[in-house]
């Protein structure tokens, strides 16, 4: 069977984003997502019980990608561990160390990767952070920690480049990583004109995240609403308010 982004595909196929034939039916190998626009709290200690500890006797590994900022910031570290590492929980949380292109081809990089039980992609620049990674071993080593069943949790363009594309300038498409490869993540929603990314990616749902809000996607097709922030739902011309606490699928 082919892979691609992360997901096993099967069955019969239907069309995807930008008009490209993508499965219908899909068997998913995807460890549990966590996307948001702005901050991981009060869901901390939510994303730590869901990241997956082989051997208890280590702590809980965390691996920050700040790939989307200009250049890596020692306070956006220390923000994380005020986070993560005040929960009760055993958590080493450090810098993955790919800043640039080249870095992600280090071997050192791709291992952290690969070994991370929780990896926490920072906001920036969602474009940067594609052009960082498009077609490297870090962006591997990363689906295959979540095949493994590693959590990946992305705040702002964390959080786009999982779903399968954006607008550039409100004109221009691109296609992002695509692990939700039907999905486009759209976060700040309700800041912006969400029209153009809906008449964009048409044959795509767009899933709208406020600040404040979070959703949970497990096993890259069921999405549950955390928090007490609804999220919103696109598809053509068909829109969705989907309330705290609600269960959907998105296939």
């Amino acid at each position: 069977m082919p892979e691609a982004a992360g997901v096993i595909w099967s069955g019969t196929f239907a069309r995807g984003c930008n008009g490209r034939m993508c499965p219908a039916n899909i068997s998913v190998v995807l460890g549990p997502l966590f996307l948001y626009s702005t901050s991981p709290a009060p869901h901390e200690a939510a994303i730590l019980a869901r990241a997956r500890r082989p051997n208890l006797a280590k702590p809980l590994s965390a691996v920050v990608m700040q790939t989307a900022l200009p250049e890596p910031n020692d306070a956006e570290i220390d923000g994380l561990r005020s986070h993560f590492c005040t929960q009760g929980v055993d958590v080493l949380l450090d810098d993955s160390g790919l800043a640039t292109r080249q870095d992600a081809y280090r071997g050192s990089v791709t291992e952290r990767l690969a070994a991370a039980d929780l990896v926490l992609i920072t906001g920036g620049s969602p474009q940067l952070l594609y052009e960082r990674t498009v077609g490297t071993p870090a962006l591997a080593a990363l689906r295959a920690a979540s095949a493994s069943g590693a959590v990946i949790a992305g705040c702002s363009a964390g959080a786009v480049v999982i779903g399968a594309g954006m607008l550039i300038d409100g004109r221009r498409a691109l296609e992002l990583w695509g692990l939700l490869p039907r999905i486009v993540v759209a976060p700040h929603f309700g800041r912006f004109d969400i029209e153009p990314w809906v008449r964009a990616f048409a044959h795509c749902a767009v899933l709208g995240i406020p600040d404040g809000a979070m959703a949970l996607v497990l096993n890259g097709i069921d999405l549950q609403v955390m928090g007490d922030r609804a999220l919103g739902l696109r598809s053509g011309a068909a829109a969705r308010q989907l309330e705290p606490g609600q269960h959907v699928r998105l296939y």
